[in-house]
């Protein structure tokens, strides 16, 4: 390996999984070697991110922090050109995420063929990458449908608390769409037993309830009590606090004058002085505090005024069934 090469490998500073750095030379760890070569095998048999995840866990197979393979460590292992033994840096634009899949190669890319221990042949890899190639173009075109998912970001499983994020798949040339646990999706070893469930099902369930719940005139009555109610709860407590405030800052204020007078009176000593700096900084403190809560005071709300508006959400939401219009006001909710 010429002295350029050398340094290009050694400044890069982490050694990928299945490599360990000796006396400052890439040297292949057996026991992690297995791991990289039965991910390439699998994929190249044909196996899924998830199968390929499942497969590893079974085989007691898991990453250095002893955590079982998420979905997205799959692409990087496979994409990464060092496990032919080719020494890459800079491989990904600094200006994008570390998981955004990018294929670009920036102006500052660094690449060296046979500069480390190869983990599998050149062959094996590039079968890989044309198999991924064709794996993206197919999904290009097999999932052009979109859909919007109005519970993005409010729906969790019941059982790990993750997110429920939307899903989709063809069948047979029919779309389907579902909320499925992320977790489940990212790490298929971890087994969380939420099932998918169907996109439809459970957004009509949620505007239904809500309709019923929330938007009924029942509901929209309770619901108008209850922001007054709590808005009015909120500006007493402000001026309570407030109140405390003032009475601080005065007896602060009675402080500073008397300190003032002992100064004037030429009687100060350097612990009076130590007070006079202590108290000024205090009575800053309270003002900036009276500041903040004025601020977070406000006029009660009008019942009525808060009656109309959800009266014209439910018109919105409901009554003209605009989707596009739904997904806003759930975000608002």
């Amino acid at each position: 390996m010429n002295e350029n090469a050398y340094k290009a490998i050694f400044n890069g500073g982490y050694a990928p999984l299945s490599y360990k750095i000796v006396d400052k030379h890439y040297v292949i760890d057996e026991k992690e070697a297995e791991t990289v070569r039965l991910i390439f095998n699998l994929y190249l048999d044909g196996k899924g991110y998830g199968e390929i995840c499942l497969a590893l866990a079974a085989r007691g197979y898991t990453t250095r922090s002893g955590k079982n393979f998420p979905k997205n460590s799959l692409h990087d292992i496979l994409r990464n050109e060092r496990y032919m033994g080719t020494y890459t840096f800079n491989r990904v634009p600094k200006t994008k995420r570390r998981n955004s899949h990018s294929y670009a190669r920036p102006n500052d890319f660094i690449s060296i063929p046979d500069a480390i221990p190869a983990i599998v042949s050149k062959e094996t890899f590039l079968a890989a990458q044309e198999k991924m190639l064709l794996n993206k173009k197919h999904k290009g075109g097999a999932y052009t449908a979109k859909r919007d998912y109005m519970l993005s970001g409010k729906f969790f499983c019941g059982y790990c608390g993750s997110a429920m994020q939307g899903y989709s798949c063809c069948t047979r040339g029919n779309m389907y769409y579902y909320y499925s646990c992320a977790r489940k999706d990212r790490v298929p070893a971890d087994r969380c037993k939420q099932k998918m469930i169907r996109a439809e099902v459970i957004e009509h369930w949620i505007m239904s309830t809500l309709e019923r719940e929330i938007f009924s005139d029942a509901g929209i009555q309770r619901v108008a009590d209850s922001m007054s109610t709590a808005f009015g709860n909120a500006n007493k407590e402000a001026k309570n606090a407030t109140t405390v405030l003032l009475q601080r800052k005065a007896a602060a204020e009675r402080k500073l004058n008397n300190l003032y007078q002992v100064i004037e009176d030429g009687d100060a000593d350097e612990f009076d002085m130590q007070r006079l700096k202590k108290t000024k900084e205090e009575l800053r403190n309270i003002n900036n505090e009276i500041c903040e809560t004025a601020v977070k005071s406000a006029p009660d709300i009008d019942t009525s005024k808060i009656i109309s508006l959800l009266k014209n959400m439910r018109e919105e939401i409901f009554a003209k069934k605009i989707a596009t219009t739904q997904n806003k006001r759930l975000n608002c909710l």
